[in-house]
């Protein structure tokens, strides 16, 4: 099994939250204009570990179904 080494700053991950919420909105046009109005605090973090499945040229995480392509994790152990 390969693991993949967490190497966002929670900081940086907090900056990516407003955009995953109106990502997962399912009227994107009304959503995306009102992100600017959306305040995020950040109490704590917590680091959790999902287990991937390989798919194909994917990892697939079987709860959610989210999809990460392969290439962009070699990407990211390249930079």
């Amino acid at each position: 099994m390969s693991l993949y080494a967490v190497t966002l700053p929670v900081s940086e991950a907090a900056e990516g939250i407003k955009i995953t919420i109106a990502d997962f909105a399912i009227d994107k046009k009304r959503t995306f204009p009102k992100l600017n109005e959306l305040k995020i605090h950040l109490n704590e973090s917590l680091l959790v570990y999902l287990p991937f499945t390989p798919s194909g040229s994917d990892f697939i995480e079987p709860h959610t179904q989210l999809c990460i392509p392969k290439s962009l994790l070699k990407l990211g152990r390249d930079l």
